[in-house]
């Protein structure tokens, strides 16, 4: 299986933080293969108990994806390890969290979910969504789990639409929150959806993005809000 890089682009750079804890072997797995598929420099680094979010964001500086399990050997329950909000919001690139059950970590579904929100970073989480569909041999959906807010703008309205009939897609739009449509991802294996806001805290994740770390059946791509264009394959690549 090859590469859907270009050639004529750098190689994108993966690191995948682990503790060696359940996991944090998921994620190792998970990112090896995405590194494989992506045809990606792989780092792996096994950050320090005391401090993995400092490793981590370090890393990130100099990284295009961070790749960690959705908790560790610190937080063995459930739940979410403590270390993933304070790495998401540090990092400076992309993080994914690997969670949900083992065949959407797997990616036997086939499946990426782009969560648009009518925000001012919708095109690069739709982007981003679709580098991952391609890479991963997968079909991508866009959902709008609100009614329209940002998007009423039609400037950004209109950068939307091109961007998904550029990429042979579409936005569906549904009545419902968008913690419903997390719950019920179960034939997804993937979800990608933006940083968000915390009230009072800006640069933490929004409710959304948290609901989604916590509860998604399936790993969750956060894309950074000042990420720059991914690598999408060109006209006629998408699944």
């Amino acid at each position: 299986m090859t590469s859907q890089v270009p050639a004529d682009t750098a190689p994108e750079r993966v690191t995948v933080g682990t503790d060696g804890s359940y996991w944090g072997d998921r994620a190792l797995s998970w990112g090896t293969e995405h590194a494989r598929l992506r045809g990606a420099r792989l780092r792996v680094l096994h950050p320090a108990t005391d401090d993995p979010v400092s490793t981590l964001a370090h890393a990130s500086a100099t990284s295009d994806l961070v790749v960690m399990g959705c908790r560790g050997h610190r937080h063995r329950l459930l739940g979410l390890g403590e270390a993933v909000l304070p790495t998401v919001a540090a990092a400076h690139c992309d993080v994914l969290v690997v969670r949900g059950r083992g065949a959407a970590q797997r990616g036997e579904n086939r499946c990426v979910t782009a969560m648009v929100s009518g925000g001012r970073d919708d095109v690069t989480v739709v982007e981003h969504a679709a580098a991952m569909a391609t890479s991963h041999h997968a079909r991508m959906e866009v959902v709008h789990a609100e009614p329209p807010t940002t998007l009423d703008d039609s400037v950004f309205a209109e950068k939307l639409r091109m961007e998904t009939l550029r990429l042979r897609t579409t936005v569906t739009t549904v009545r419902t929150l968008p913690h419903e449509v997390i719950a019920n991802s179960d034939g997804s294996d993937l979800i990608v959806l933006g940083r968000g806001q915390s009230a009072g805290r800006p640069s933490n994740p929004g409710v959304v993005t948290k609901t989604a770390l916590h509860h998604a059946p399936c790993p969750v791509l956060v894309v950074h809000p000042a990420t720059q264009r991914a690598r999408v394959a060109g006209p006629g690549e998408m699944p």
